[in-house]
């Protein structure tokens, strides 16, 4: 936020980097609707097959704007369970997060 308000003062626009699951792009709505200077929020749409399983709730569009959740909290929670099922540091495991887009387990 402070960066934000150093760069309104001086007319420059932010723009959050993001490109991480669902957790991580509520976190950015939120701050992109609080900050006056946003010039757009990058999100990645398609980032992993099972994404929409990973959290209770996925980002929501409407006219090719993100709505700002009511919920509680950022507006979604990790779906522990359905995180278990893909592990991060499971390196023999192919479909996990850590080797997403790889050929072959390192």
């Amino acid at each position: 936020m402070k960066i934000a308000a150093l760069a309104d003062a001086h007319e420059v626009n932010v723009a959050p980097h993001n490109f991480y699951g669902h957790l991580a792009t509520m976190m950015n709505l939120h701050f992109a609707a609080a900050v006056p200077n946003l010039r757009i929020m990058e999100t990645d749409i398609d980032r992993i097959a099972w994404d929409e399983q990973l959290f209770t709730h996925a980002p929501e569009f409407e006219d090719g704007c993100m709505v700002v959740p009511d919920r509680p909290g950022w507006g979604t929670e990790p779906d522990e369970e359905a995180l278990r099922a893909h592990p991060a540091n499971d390196l023999l495991n192919p479909i996990g997060l850590i080797t997403y887009g790889r050929r072959s387990a390192p």
